[in-house]
């Protein structure tokens, strides 16, 4: 089952995707639209393979999008990296968020890890760390839910976008990216 808790600066999300935002307490936020959570598209992890930077690579990603544009919420990618093929995860969020903040990335229950943002470009901003053992092997599990929260600008005030992944396909994605 896939799970997705999104806050959109224009949309708070309401069924099985629930929003959760925080907001300066010295000002009230303003008012936000229902989208509904059929509107939110989450691709589920997949095993995928390119070839368009030159060289074949593979990776195992998922994608929240909402339905009707191009537009990534989020995007998390978990690929062997170097010679080592030890794990990286990328996570991409949109334009207009509050850089210096970084994209922080935890299981439920967990400790969060920020990752800085090391780029931004028409597509996005993208932050890469590597992945440790303890949360690869959590991941794997589906247990728990992934989650990454990052700081959206909205004017002069930030707000909080978190969204939660569910991980059931993981671990048979993950096993075809190892072999």
């Amino acid at each position: 089952m896939k799970f997705a808790c999104v806050v959109l600066l224009f949309a708070a999300l309401s069924g099985t995707a629930q929003a959760q935002t925080t907001a300066p307490p010295a000002t009230s936020p303003p008012p936000t639209a229902q989208v509904p959570a059929a509107q939110i598209v989450i691709s589920g992890w997949r095993y995928e393979c390119d070839s368009s930077s030159g060289a074949f690579a593979c990776h195992v990603n998922d994608v929240v999008t909402v339905r009707g544009g191009d537009s990534v919420v989020a995007a998390v990618r978990v690929q062997l990296a170097g010679e080592s093929k030890s794990p990286v995860i990328a996570v991409q969020v949109p334009l207009g968020i509050a850089v210096a903040h970084g994209v922080r990335v935890w299981l439920d229950n967990g400790a969060a890890q920020t990752i800085p943002i090391f780029t931004c470009d028409r597509r996005g901003c993208f932050a890469t760390s590597q992945l440790g053992g303890p949360m690869l092997a959590a991941m794997r599990t589906a247990k728990q839910r992934l989650r990454i929260a990052y700081e959206a600008l909205n004017g002069t005030n930030e707000q909080t976008i978190s969204i939660q992944l569910g991980l059931d396909d993981f671990a048979p994605a993950y096993d075809q990216l190892r072999h």
